[in-house]
C-alpha cells in the first residue's frame, strides 16, 4: 500500500472556495489545534516531541515554498488578507 501524503490539490479547492476574511477565520476555527505527526529530519517524526499545530503551522509542515505561494497568491486574488 502506497503512503498517501498530502493531497495539496484538496488544499487548493478548499482555499478556492474561500471568498473574505471571515470565511479564512471560519477555516482557521475549525482547523483547531492539531498534533503534528508528520516525518522530520529524514524519518525522525514529531512523535518524539508532538506540538499542537495551527492550521497554518501545519500547512507550512506540510507543504513546499513553492506549493505555500500557491496558497497564498489564492488568497491575494480573493482579496484575503491572511497568509500561510
Amino acid at each position: 500500500m502506497e503512503n498517501a501524503g498530502t493531497d495539496e490539490e484538496s488544499i487548493y479547492s478548499i482555499f478556492r472556495k474561500l471568498k473574505t476574511n471571515a470565511d479564512f477565520l471560519q477555516l482557521q476555527k475549525a482547523f483547531g489545534n492539531r498534533t503534528y505527526s508528520g516525518e522530520l529530519f529524514g524519518g525522525l517524526t514529531s512523535l518524539i516531541d508532538p506540538t499542537e499545530d495551527s492550521l497554518e503551522q501545519w500547512l507550512r509542515n506540510e507543504l513546499s515554498i513553492e506549493e505555500i505561494k500557491k496558497v497564498n497568491q489564492i488568497l491575494q486574488i480573493r482579496d484575503i488578507k491572511y497568509r500561510i
